[in-house]
């Protein structure tokens, strides 16, 4: 998983996704605890709107050089192709009306106006 640090009253990004700073636990006096990452409001008034988020990624895949674009792209094709499976083997008529409103819904992720760093991804029916 990574993180970035965000604005949270309107979620813009203000860092691109990494991995915690190796330093952020001795800083923060939080070593091991990342709850308290998610809203920094406790540090004072300077980081009241501010907060480390957790976004899908992985370390691996900036190592490669691949953007966040090329990643979220690859997990909604992945879950496309996972819930095109799911359809092919429904049993009844309503489980395969979720699927297809599931599957509509991830096809307008990558048109979403935050895509790629700010995704609301689609609730699962399964």
């Amino acid at each position: 998983m990574l993180w970035q640090l965000k604005k949270l009253s309107t979620n813009e990004s203000l860092t691109n996704p990494a991995p915690l700073p190796e330093n952020w636990g001795p800083i923060f006096g939080l070593s091991g605890i990342q709850e308290r990452l998610s809203d920094l409001s406790w540090l004072g008034d300077a980081y009241v709107d501010l907060g480390w988020i957790q976004v899908e990624g992985r370390i691996e895949d900036l190592a490669q050089g691949q953007n966040l674009e090329q990643i979220q792209s690859e997990k909604v094709n992945n879950m496309l192709s996972d819930v095109s499976t799911r359809i092919a083997s429904a049993t009844t008529v309503e489980e395969k009306a979720n699927l297809l409103n599931y599957q509509a819904a991830l096809t307008k992720v990558p048109h979403q106006k935050g895509y790629p760093a700010n995704i609301v991804w689609p609730p699962k029916p399964f």
